[in-house]
């Protein structure tokens, strides 16, 4: 299996930076998690996670996120989190 990040609107996947047709040339991350945090901290938008298997009927996607390059995560301090979890 495979994981790739692919823009939705061109159906074009990652690649070093590029954007390339050909999925067995798209950069390949080791777990989905990676990719996402890929696409997060490269404000990628309209894009998709990918899992590609050798058998395309298997493929699957995480549907599309649409990430804006001026949207960020503040982490809150932990007592903040804390009091939240237990209201």
């Amino acid at each position: 299996m495979r994981i790739l990040i692919r823009k939705v609107n061109t159906n074009l996947y990652l690649s070093s930076g590029d954007w390339i047709a050909d999925a067995n040339q798209a950069q390949d991350f080791r777990v989905g998690s990676e990719a996402i945090v890929f696409a997060l901290k490269h404000d990628l938008n309209n894009v998709e996670i990918v899992y590609a298997f050798p058998s395309v009927e298997y493929d699957f996607t995480t549907g599309t996120m649409g990430f804006t390059p001026k949207r960020r995560f503040r982490q809150q301090p932990r007592e903040s989190l804390r009091a939240n979890l237990f209201q």
